[in-house]
């Protein structure tokens, strides 16, 4: 473990340097090209010692979700898979921390941190608590609160208007998006309000919340927030309008031992220092889209 926190600083140290590599002197007792080079061979050093380090187990249940409106629900069967408790502090955006993952490792989906959140909520456990999410809260070296990329993130459909929301029976708020698994467009989802708001319904296929509602403090039956924008930049990347699925944790309007929130506010392409992921092992079973018929008389109307 302390040679695991060494190599992150010093991946830290050397990739702050990165901006500045062309204006790197020729007497410099490194190179900016020997900087980027030695960067990622610490990172590669790092995953490898993780990978040994892969020693929690989760058996990721059969979820379904159904969209009616959209005429359209999703199933995907259960399957293993091994994870890090810790995560991997990379310091970069999601693409670049996507191309540094060794073969045969993957980052994790979304709704994979939603089946080890759900996995020690139905065990009895606090998950706010629990060790899986220890960096969000700064309880590991070295100290920072990260944000964790998953390879989960959502797109505004071709055509759409980005802003475009439709409203429910009860006046609720939901957007359109494409729901992307790495590169992948899975199928179309409605994706709810986010603002803070705490999370009372989830979709376990995608990791998403499905449900989130306004709520005073305290709220000792909700551990989870949701943020969400629904116009984003354009992913120069992908040519699209993405926003990534991440997670972080906090302590909103300073509420007792703080909260988990799933973030899906900003682009694949905004890296920042204390972004991070989690490495997992072993695929994922895909998602089973069918067609269901839409309900007859549906009052929905549409806003900008």
């Amino acid at each position: 473990m302390v040679i695991l926190c060494i190599g992150e600083h010093l991946c830290k140290i050397l990739s702050s340097q990165n901006s500045e590599l062309d204006d790197c002197p020729s007497g410099s007792f490194l190179s900016g090209h020997e900087i980027k080079y030695l960067t990622v061979v610490l990172r590669q050093v790092i995953f490898m010692t993780m990978t040994d380090q892969l020693t929690e187990k989760l058996g990721v249940l059969l979820a379904d979700s159904v969209y009616e409106t959209l005429g359209v629900s999703y199933s995907r069967a259960g399957y293993p898979v091994e994870f890090f408790n810790k995560l991997t502090a990379a310091g970069e955006d999601y693409y670049d921390s996507v191309s540094e993952i060794p073969e045969g490792k993957r980052m994790s989906l979304a709704s994979e941190e939603l089946a080890i959140q759900m996995g020690l909520g139905k065990a009895g456990q606090d998950p706010r608590k629990a060790a899986a999410f220890d960096d969000l809260f700064a309880r590991n070296e070295p100290e920072i609160y990260m944000w964790q990329w998953t390879a989960t993130g959502l797109r505004v459909p071709k055509g759409r208007c980005p802003a475009k929301y439709e409203k429910d029976g009860l006046g609720r708020k939901y957007w359109v998006r494409e729901l992307l698994e790495g590169d992948k467009v899975v199928g179309e989802i409605l994706v709810p309000e986010g603002h803070g708001r705490v999370v009372v319904e989830w979709d376990e296929v995608s990791g998403l919340p499905k449900t989130t509602a306004e709520t005073g403090f305290p709220h000792k039956h909700y551990t989870t927030h949701f943020g969400f924008n629904p116009t984003p930049l354009m992913d120069s990347r992908s040519g699209h309008y993405d926003v990534a699925v991440g997670r972080v944790g906090g302590w909103l309007f300073g509420v007792d031992e703080g909260c988990l929130a799933v973030d899906a506010r900003c682009g694949r392409l905004e890296g920042g220092s204390h972004d991070g992921f989690r490495l997992v092992k072993g695929p994922a079973s895909d998602v089973e889209k069918k067609s269901v018929k839409k309900p007859d008389g549906t009052q929905k109307t549409v806003y900008l």
